[in-house]
């Protein structure tokens, strides 16, 4: 970095503070020019994209140079042996009277998805390994890209950031093709990067490269963590986790990613998301994809902070991928035609309800209501046939 001036140290100073800096940026030497650019206008913790840039040694002394150049403050005690702490000033509390802050005039919060997911949202699809977590990333990711629909509601188009850590090249290319890809230009793909954990490297590495771009999409989760840190820590999954919340606050950036669920069944699907209880309080948005297996039918649960979001129920088909069938009911309906339709198969065609229900188990009038639900979705029909004067009855087919 150069000799540590007072007038760089007060430039970073000020910048990191967020406070209008009195130097002369162009006096300062080249290199902490270049420190100042990487500083202006970024989003997220100051210090750690900093830290990043310079390494802790130099940053070390940035924190030295900036006491020396704020008389009278009293020098932090370091956080280790030999590690010298960021003074009090760069991390200090800033009030924000009631009144200003209801007075003030926000923009509406702008969609990317609508109704789902929004500027500045962190959000995490979690799902058991397999049950198609990626393959729905993926087409969000050129939904968005190309501004087409995802999942039956509008998207607004805009640039994507895709770190796909658990996928090489070639198999996202195969995606890309399966797919017929229609998002060229607006999707950037990275295959690794920096952890998140420790000294929060990897997002200030991932918030510089993604200056451009208004979401970025991380799958997984688990991979931008080191072996060093726990998934079930709450302490530092919930650091981790709200620090990008924050990024994705501050940057008005959407931040989503993908998580795994546990093996268990539990009766509030998100308490199945794997690891620490403080990755749910950090999230704004969750969504998790409940698929069992070899079934092309999954529900989608969601709960967020700001909005009202309805389940739903999603179809994959591996040529095209996921696609919206309705509501979390669509799903009942779907099951429900799939044990009508077996139970035909191994009847034979032309039985009657009761003859049905009595096959599976179950009562006449749950065996109508499934046949219904299986006719409305075209896999069963019904014919009346009548017997001489005999009321007609109806007798059933697979269709």
């Amino acid at each position: 970095m150069g000799k540590i001036d007072p007038l760089s140290a007060q430039a970073l100073a000020d910048l990191i503070a967020n406070i209008p800096t009195q130097v002369d940026i162009d006096s300062l030497p080249a290199l902490w020019r270049d420190a100042y650019d990487l500083l202006n206008g970024a989003a997220g913790n100051k210090t750690t994209l900093l830290k990043a840039h310079v390494g802790p040694e130099a940053f070390n002394e940035i924190g030295a140079a900036i006491f020396a150049c704020k008389p009278g403050a009293a020098p932090p005690q370091p956080t280790a042996p030999g590690a010298a702490a960021m003074p009090n000033m760069l991390v200090g509390l800033s009030a924000v009277c009631d009144t200003e802050l209801y007075s003030r005039d926000y923009p509406p919060r702008k969609p990317l998805i609508e109704g789902l997911i929004y500027r500045g949202n962190c959000a995490i699809l979690a799902g058991r390994p397999k049950s198609g977590k990626s393959w729905l990333l993926f087409q969000m990711a050129e939904a968005i890209g190309a501004g087409r629909p995802f999942l039956g509601r509008q998207t607004t188009k805009a640039k994507v950031l895709y770190l796909a850590l658990e996928d090489g090249e070639r198999r996202i290319h195969e995606r890309m093709h399966v797919r017929k890809w229609q998002a060229m230009g607006n999707v950037s793909f990275v295959f690794g990067c920096l952890p998140f954990d420790g000294d929060g490297a990897g997002l200030a590495q991932v918030g510089a490269a993604a200056t451009d771009f208004d979401v970025i999409i991380i799958d997984t989760l688990i991979a931008v963590l080191s072996a060093e840190t726990k998934e079930n820590d709450n302490t530092a999954m919930g650091a981790i986790l709200n620090g990008i919340a924050r990024y994705a606050h501050e940057s008005d950036k959407a931040v989503v990613l993908s998580h795994h669920t546990g093996k268990g069944d539990s009766e509030d699907p998100f308490d199945a998301i794997r690891g620490a209880s403080s990755i749910r309080g950090a999230y704004d948005l969750g969504i998790v994809i409940q698929r069992k297996t070899k079934e092309r039918e999954a529900v989608l649960r969601i709960e967020s902070r700001d909005i009202e979001a309805d389940d739903m129920t999603i179809i994959f088909d591996g040529a095209t991928g996921w696609s919206y069938e309705g509501d979390a009911s669509a799903y009942e309906g779907i099951t429900a035609g799939r044990k009508v339709v077996k139970a035909l198969a191994e009847l034979g065609d032309g039985k009657t309800a009761e003859e049905i229900a009595e096959h599976m188990g179950v009562t006449r009038q749950a065996a109508q209501q499934q046949l219904q639900k299986a006719e409305g979705r075209s896999l069963v029909r019904r014919e009346s046939v009548r017997e001489g004067k005999a009321k007609a009855k109806d007798l059933w087919y697979r269709d």
